[in-house]
């Protein structure tokens, strides 16, 4: 029986179950044989088989994908079929290793099958989502933004509608979204990238991560990572606390691939839909998220601002050699910074069970000069025959994210991590990673 390991094939990969493994499977025991005297039985415990095979079902199975879904009043309809997965039939795999045992030790090696997986939602069982009730909205404002942040808003919205949760999973903003491109229908607009404002695919998209945030929050949802702006940004003004309130910081930020993401997780215990729309007319985007009524109630404490600082007053001058010489141009515009605290408290069935301080760090922003490197003297500023005014063509006075509201003109700091709740996350807001990371793209 321990003549040797047992192999397992799965497609190119292999595993090997030791002799040390196989041993932990043998059971003697003493018996009596039919004369009365003492003999030893020995038999495999085919028991164990599966705390070996699970893990290697769970690495290689290939999941399939959920259906979207459109709410349709109530009555939920597939919008784009899910796709089938594959895992190995770990029953079959089961009988072939104890076979195994009576094998020499140069004939045990398995090739392990695949079986299909069908999705776990179909046409068949859409009632028993359990998907009955809306939840939370998320909302937010983009009157006055240029055509490309709206065609990305849009976009944006578009790949994240429909989206189904199952009990347990945790929602990722950018594994939704895929990638920013022309091929799921973004354009170039501007961003916050390498602390100015530039040029970037899907400028804007985070008016859709903001608004996802805001329908989370007031779901009651486990937040799992979330990123502020690095400034204060007017979008995100109206709705922010609610459909009635209006303060910033109330936002999150993206960027892909790899950047920062938001996600949070169903803790319901059902599954969740997300849906969205944005209303071109009213200029409003928003999250809607149903799912069975828990009774679950989330009120908000704040927001509080602490913090003031001034907007720098000495502009920063940056190197860009493909600006013509004599024309510099402006890509940021001065704002203040500040620091602003909002708590959410979460009850279920009128018991408290989350008290949750999010916080938002603006950091004070320059005014940021793009200039051709011929035109800057060896102390970093321009020489005396260039003034630094801006380029009203390239920088639009009606675009908020690049010049400052007449209301309250402020900034934001580079994308701070929120505290999580202890104890599987720090209460400490962490800082950004030690490895520099291009803030998260909007408009």
């Amino acid at each position: 029986l321990l003549g040797g390991p047992i192999t397992i094939n799965v497609g190119a990969q292999s595993w090997e179950l030791p002799q040390s493994q196989l041993a932990e499977m043998i059971r003697v025991e003493r018996g009596n044989a039919a004369d009365g005297s003492d003999m030893l039985n020995v038999s495999i415990d085919g028991s164990r088989i599966p705390e070996f095979l699970t893990p290697i079902a769970d690495e290689t199975e290939v999941k399939g994908s959920y259906p979207r879904l459109d709410w349709n009043g109530g009555d939920l309809q597939i919008i784009s079929e899910g796709s089938s997965g594959e895992r190995i039939n770990e029953a079959l795999l089961a009988e072939q290793v104890l076979a195994a045992f009576d094998l020499p030790a140069h004939q045990r090696t398995i090739e392990a099958g695949f079986e299909t997986i069908p999705p776990p939602v179909n046409a068949a069982n859409l009632a028993d989502l359990g998907i009955t009730d809306l939840l939370s909205v998320g909302r937010s404002d983009f009157a006055g933004s240029a055509a490309y942040r709206v065609t990305n808003i849009k976009a944006g919205m578009r790949l994240l509608h429909g989206i189904l949760l199952a009990p347990g999973d945790e929602f990722s903003f950018n594994d939704s979204v895929g990638t920013i491109d022309a091929s799921n229908g973004f354009v170039e607009g501007y961003a916050i990238i390498q602390n100015r404002t530039q040029l970037e695919w899907g400028g804007g998209i985070c008016q859709d991560s903001t608004t996802m945030f805001r329908a989370a929050f007031w779901a009651g949802l486990p937040i799992t990572e979330r990123w502020g702006h690095s400034f204060y940004i007017s979008w995100y003004d109206k709705y922010a606390f609610g459909e009635y309130g209006n303060g910033p910081g109330m936002d999150a930020t993206i960027f892909t691939p790899g950047g920062p993401d938001l996600k949070f997780l169903n803790d319901t215990g059902h599954w969740l839909l997300i849906q969205t729309v944005v209303d071109s007319a009213k200029t409003i985007a928003e999250v809607r998220i149903y799912g069975t009524d828990t009774g679950r109630v989330v009120k908000l404490e704040g927001p509080t601002i602490s913090k003031k600082t001034p907007a720098p007053t000495e502009p920063v001058y940056v190197a860009e050699p493909e600006r013509p010489r004599g024309s510099p141009r402006q890509s940021d515009t001065a704002r203040g910074g500040m620091t602003i605290d909002f708590t959410r408290l979460v009850y279920q069935n009128g018991t408290l069970t989350e008290r949750r301080t999010f916080q938002t760090v603006f950091k004070p922003w320059p005014n940021i000069f793009e200039i051709n490197p011929a035109d800057l003297g060896p102390d970093g500023k321009p020489l005396p025959k260039t003034t630094p005014t801006p380029d009203p063509a390239l920088v639009p006075t009606t675009d908020p994210a690049l010049v400052p509201p007449t209301t309250q003109p402020e900034p934001q700091p580079e994308p701070q991590p929120q505290p999580e709740q202890p104890p599987a996350i720090p209460t400490a807001v962490p800082q950004p990673p030690s490895v520099p990371q291009p803030p998260p793209a909007d408009g």
